[in-house]
């Protein structure tokens, strides 16, 4: 995994797990010219996730 990721779960996590959230996958990568930081999420217990979880 990237250092980049490394260091942004360390920030992310405690967010996700306070949210009761599931942190699925993160990854960065570049695309052309640009990188992208991609963070997936989900409910516990398969309930649907929405945008509003993310603010």
């Amino acid at each position: 995994m990237s250092r980049v990721v490394d260091e942004v779960r360390v920030v992310v996590q405690p967010i996700v797990d306070e949210q009761n959230l599931e942190l699925v996958d993160m990854e960065f990568l570049k695309e052309g010219k640009n990188w992208f930081l991609r963070i997936y999420i989900d409910k516990k217990l398969s309930r649907a996730c929405c945008i509003n979880n993310c603010q």
